[in-house]
Order: C-alpha cells, then structure tokens, then sequence
C-alpha cells in the first residue's frame, strides 16, 4: 500500500480508537446518569486498544484480517 494511504488509514484507525476512549470515559464518569455504566466503560476500553493496535499494524503494512466471525 502507498505510503500516503497507509498515513491516512493509521489516523482513521487511531481516531476510531480516541472515540472508543472519549466513551469509555463518558461512561466511567457517569455521563448522562449520575450512577454511570461501569461495566460497559471496560469494553471501550478494549476497543480503543483494539483499533490502537490495527492502526500500529497499518502503519507497518501488517495485513489483517478484518472479521466478525460468530462461528
């Protein structure tokens, strides 16, 4: 893939991932309900790091298999 295209998709793939974390913290703080949703602040958190770590492999030109493979 072209140097350039690779820049692009890492700071897509890094932008995904600082939305996971804005949502996570969100969540954690309690936003909208003053009790906030702990439980589901975690799994943003895991995204985040799973997109951080797609954009790390894009700006190698590691390929990935991209699935949601529910068998």
């Amino acid at each position: 893939m072209p140097h350039d295209a690779l820049a692009v998709e890492t700071v897509a793939w890094l932008s995904k991932a600082e939305q996971d974390l804005g949502a996570a913290r969100l969540l954690a703080d309690g936003y909208p309900d003053a009790d906030g949703y702990p439980d589901v602040a975690p799994f943003h958190c895991r995204q985040a790091v799973e997109k951080a770590l797609k954009a790390f492999l894009v700006a190698h030109d590691v390929p990935f298999r991209r699935s949601h493979d529910l068998r």
